[in-house]
Order: structure tokens, then C-alpha cells, then sequence
């Protein structure tokens, strides 16, 4: 639904994997993370900005405390992030968001 435009429906999926998600693993789960960064995604999309920021902020710092802060699993949340604050005219902390992405790729070559 997401992709085809239809947020309010994916938005209603969304929330409900979330509510199971965290009954089920807590909410300091990598399966959780993976769902609040689907809806920040969602919520960019919809421009609905500071939710976005809120679910962006909250993946980051789950994923930061299970996988350490240089990751590759953080790449798209910081690359997806830093796109929501160019948006939204941070262009300086958009830059530091997407030169620490930079920098956990170069990690891997």
C-alpha cells in the first residue's frame, strides 16, 4: 500500500505489525526497528515531518544500542534521515547524517 500511494492503509498495517511486533519482542528489538523506520518512511512521504523525525530518531537508537554505532544496518536510516532534514531545510545536521553514512560504507571496502 505504501508504494502504490495508499498511506492511510499502510499506515494502519504498519501500526498494527508495530503493536505485535512489541508485544512480542519488547521494544528494543531489531524486528521493531525495522518497522519504525518503515513508518518514518511512510510519514516523509506523507510530510508529515516531525512524526517522521520521531520514528527515525527512535529506529536509529535501537539499531545504535543492538548493532553498535557503525553498523552498516544504520545506512539507510541515516541516509533516509538526512533526506527528511534536507527536506525540512537542516542542510548542516543533513550533513552530518550523511557523512557518517559515508563513513560506516567506507568501513567495508
Amino acid at each position: 500500500y505504501h508504494v502504490q500511494g495508499k498511506y492511510s492503509m499502510a499506515e494502519e498495517l504498519y501500526e498494527r505489525c508495530l503493536d505485535m511486533k512489541l508485544s512480542l519482542y519488547g521494544e528494543e528489538h531489531l524486528e521493531v526497528a525495522v518497522n519504525l523506520h518503515n513508518l518514518a518512511v511512510l510519514h516523509s512521504a506523507k510530510r508529515s515531518f516531525l512524526r517522521a523525525e520521531i520514528l527515525y530518531k527512535r529506529a536509529l537508537e535501537v539499531r545504535e544500542k543492538l548493532l553498535g554505532a557503525m553498523h552498516p544496518e544504520l545506512v539507510p536510516i541515516l541516509r533516509n534521515y538526512a533526506l527528511l532534514l534536507k527536506k525540512t531545510r537542516r542542510e548542516s545536521e543533513s550533513l552530518q547524517l550523511e557523512e557518517r553514512a559515508r563513513l560506516i560504507k567506507g568501513q567495508l571496502s
